[in-house]
Protein backbone atom coordinates (compact mmCIF):
# COMPACT_ATOMS: atom_id res chain seq x y z
CA UNK A 1 0.00 0.00 0.00
CA UNK A 2 2.76 2.64 0.86
CA UNK A 3 4.54 1.81 -2.52
CA UNK A 4 1.08 2.21 -4.67
CA UNK A 5 1.09 5.45 -2.24
CA UNK A 6 4.58 6.57 -3.38
CA UNK A 7 4.35 5.73 -6.88
CA UNK A 8 0.97 7.72 -7.33
CA UNK A 9 3.10 10.96 -5.85
CA UNK A 10 6.20 10.21 -7.92
CA UNK A 11 4.45 9.88 -11.10
CA UNK A 12 2.66 13.13 -10.39
CA UNK A 13 5.89 15.00 -9.86
CA UNK A 14 7.27 13.24 -12.59
CA UNK A 15 4.02 14.52 -15.12
CA UNK A 16 4.40 17.96 -13.50
CA UNK A 17 8.31 18.34 -14.20
CA UNK A 18 8.22 17.24 -17.76
CA UNK A 19 5.63 19.94 -18.32
CA UNK A 20 7.59 22.29 -16.33
CA UNK A 21 10.88 21.78 -18.93
CA UNK A 22 8.92 22.16 -22.17
CA UNK A 23 7.41 25.61 -20.78
CA UNK A 24 11.15 26.42 -20.19
CA UNK A 25 11.61 25.63 -24.15
CA UNK A 26 8.75 27.28 -25.74
CA UNK A 27 9.13 30.81 -26.73
CA UNK A 28 5.99 32.40 -24.95
CA UNK A 29 4.42 34.09 -28.55
CA UNK A 30 3.66 30.17 -29.39
CA UNK A 31 2.88 28.98 -26.20
CA UNK A 32 -0.11 31.37 -26.84
CA UNK A 33 -0.48 31.03 -30.92
CA UNK A 34 -3.88 29.43 -31.88
CA UNK A 35 -3.70 26.23 -34.01
CA UNK A 36 -5.66 24.74 -36.55
CA UNK A 37 -4.43 21.05 -35.34
CA UNK A 38 -6.26 22.02 -32.23
CA UNK A 39 -9.18 22.65 -33.12
CA UNK A 40 -7.82 26.86 -32.99
CA UNK A 41 -6.72 26.49 -29.36
CA UNK A 42 -3.23 26.95 -28.41
CA UNK A 43 -0.51 24.78 -26.55
CA UNK A 44 -0.86 27.09 -23.49
CA UNK A 45 -4.29 26.70 -23.22
CA UNK A 46 -3.87 22.92 -23.24
CA UNK A 47 -1.22 23.79 -19.97
CA UNK A 48 -3.74 25.66 -18.52
CA UNK A 49 -6.18 23.12 -18.08
CA UNK A 50 -4.18 20.60 -16.83
CA UNK A 51 -2.58 22.74 -14.09
CA UNK A 52 -6.34 23.93 -13.35
CA UNK A 53 -7.36 20.44 -12.73
CA UNK A 54 -4.39 20.06 -10.14
CA UNK A 55 -5.10 23.53 -8.55
CA UNK A 56 -8.87 22.17 -8.12
CA UNK A 57 -7.74 18.96 -5.96
CA UNK A 58 -5.63 21.08 -3.97
CA UNK A 59 -7.83 23.13 -2.92
CA UNK A 60 -10.13 20.22 -2.77
CA UNK A 61 -8.30 18.72 -0.14
CA UNK A 62 -8.53 21.67 1.55
CA UNK A 63 -12.09 21.88 1.85
CA UNK A 64 -13.22 17.80 1.22
CA UNK A 65 -15.08 18.40 -1.70
CA UNK A 66 -13.61 18.68 -5.02
CA UNK A 67 -15.40 20.46 -7.79
CA UNK A 68 -13.26 20.19 -11.64
CA UNK A 69 -16.37 22.55 -13.00
CA UNK A 70 -15.65 25.48 -11.05
CA UNK A 71 -11.90 26.24 -11.98
CA UNK A 72 -10.66 29.52 -12.39
CA UNK A 73 -9.72 29.74 -15.46
CA UNK A 74 -7.16 32.29 -15.23
CA UNK A 75 -5.64 33.04 -18.37
CA UNK A 76 -2.05 33.93 -16.97
CA UNK A 77 -1.55 29.81 -16.57
CA UNK A 78 -1.84 29.81 -20.43
CA UNK A 79 0.60 32.68 -21.63
CA UNK A 80 2.71 33.94 -19.32
CA UNK A 81 5.67 31.15 -18.64
CA UNK A 82 6.67 32.59 -15.18
CA UNK A 83 3.88 32.39 -13.59
CA UNK A 84 3.32 29.16 -15.29
CA UNK A 85 6.29 27.64 -13.20
CA UNK A 86 5.54 29.09 -10.44
CA UNK A 87 2.19 27.17 -10.35
CA UNK A 88 4.01 24.00 -11.20
CA UNK A 89 6.27 24.56 -8.40
CA UNK A 90 3.94 24.92 -6.05
CA UNK A 91 1.94 21.92 -6.80
CA UNK A 92 5.06 20.07 -6.61
CA UNK A 93 5.81 21.11 -3.27
CA UNK A 94 2.01 20.06 -2.62
CA UNK A 95 2.84 16.36 -3.82
CA UNK A 96 6.28 16.36 -2.28
CA UNK A 97 4.83 16.74 1.28
CA UNK A 98 2.69 13.51 0.36
CA UNK A 99 -0.23 14.47 1.86
CA UNK A 100 -2.44 11.09 3.33
CA UNK A 101 -5.14 9.88 1.37
CA UNK A 102 -8.25 11.73 2.44
CA UNK A 103 -11.87 11.31 1.59
CA UNK A 104 -12.76 13.40 -0.14
CA UNK A 105 -16.33 14.32 -2.43
CA UNK A 106 -16.32 15.20 -6.22
CA UNK A 107 -18.97 17.45 -7.93
CA UNK A 108 -20.13 17.78 -10.96
CA UNK A 109 -22.85 18.53 -13.14
CA UNK A 110 -23.68 16.97 -16.66
CA UNK A 111 -26.83 19.56 -17.20
CA UNK A 112 -27.65 22.29 -19.33
CA UNK A 113 -27.18 26.13 -17.48
CA UNK A 114 -31.28 25.97 -17.84
CA UNK A 115 -31.41 22.27 -16.33
CA UNK A 116 -28.57 21.24 -14.18
CA UNK A 117 -27.94 18.04 -13.14
CA UNK A 118 -25.26 17.73 -10.22
CA UNK A 119 -23.66 15.08 -8.59
CA UNK A 120 -21.97 14.08 -5.87
CA UNK A 121 -19.66 10.77 -5.41
CA UNK A 122 -17.31 9.74 -2.88
CA UNK A 123 -13.56 10.16 -3.78
CA UNK A 124 -10.27 10.14 -2.45
CA UNK A 125 -6.82 12.44 -3.13
CA UNK A 126 -5.12 9.43 -4.28
CA UNK A 127 -8.16 8.71 -6.96
CA UNK A 128 -8.22 11.84 -8.04
CA UNK A 129 -4.65 12.06 -8.06
CA UNK A 130 -4.37 9.11 -10.17
CA UNK A 131 -7.29 10.82 -12.52
CA UNK A 132 -5.22 14.52 -12.83
CA UNK A 133 -2.13 11.77 -13.81
CA UNK A 134 -4.69 10.37 -16.74
CA UNK A 135 -6.13 13.68 -17.67
CA UNK A 136 -2.95 15.11 -17.92
CA UNK A 137 -1.48 12.31 -20.39
CA UNK A 138 -4.23 13.32 -22.82
CA UNK A 139 -3.57 16.97 -23.04
CA UNK A 140 0.15 16.48 -23.09
CA UNK A 141 -0.27 14.15 -26.02
CA UNK A 142 -2.12 17.49 -27.76
CA UNK A 143 0.66 19.61 -26.34
CA UNK A 144 2.93 17.35 -28.37
CA UNK A 145 0.57 17.57 -31.34
CA UNK A 146 0.73 21.36 -31.26
CA UNK A 147 4.73 21.60 -30.65
CA UNK A 148 5.15 19.56 -33.65
CA UNK A 149 2.96 22.04 -35.73
CA UNK A 150 5.22 25.10 -34.45
CA UNK A 151 8.28 26.52 -35.92
CA UNK A 152 10.55 26.39 -32.57
CA UNK A 153 12.41 23.23 -31.46
CA UNK A 154 11.22 21.88 -28.08
CA UNK A 155 11.97 18.45 -26.93
CA UNK A 156 10.64 16.20 -25.12
CA UNK A 157 10.73 13.33 -23.19
CA UNK A 158 9.86 10.19 -24.93
CA UNK A 159 7.06 9.21 -22.91
CA UNK A 160 5.79 12.78 -22.60
CA UNK A 161 1.67 12.59 -23.80
CA UNK A 162 1.92 8.86 -23.93
CA UNK A 163 -0.11 6.91 -20.85
CA UNK A 164 1.99 4.22 -18.60
CA UNK A 165 0.31 1.10 -19.56
CA UNK A 166 0.53 2.36 -23.47
CA UNK A 167 4.63 2.23 -22.85
CA UNK A 168 4.59 -1.13 -21.82
CA UNK A 169 2.42 -2.41 -24.20
CA UNK A 170 5.01 -0.80 -26.63
CA UNK A 171 8.03 -2.73 -25.00
CA UNK A 172 6.35 -6.07 -24.54
CA UNK A 173 5.59 -6.06 -28.47
CA UNK A 174 9.26 -4.67 -29.12
CA UNK A 175 10.28 -8.09 -27.23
Amino acid sequence: MAQRRLMIFETTTQQLRSLHTVIDQIPPADLCKPLPVLSGSSVGMHVRHILEFYICLTEGFETGMVDYDKRARKMELETKPEIIKECIINLTAFVANKPANKPLELHADYGSVQEPRPVKTPTSLHRELLYNIEHGVHHMALIKIGLQHLDCKVKTESGFGVASSTIRNQKICAQ
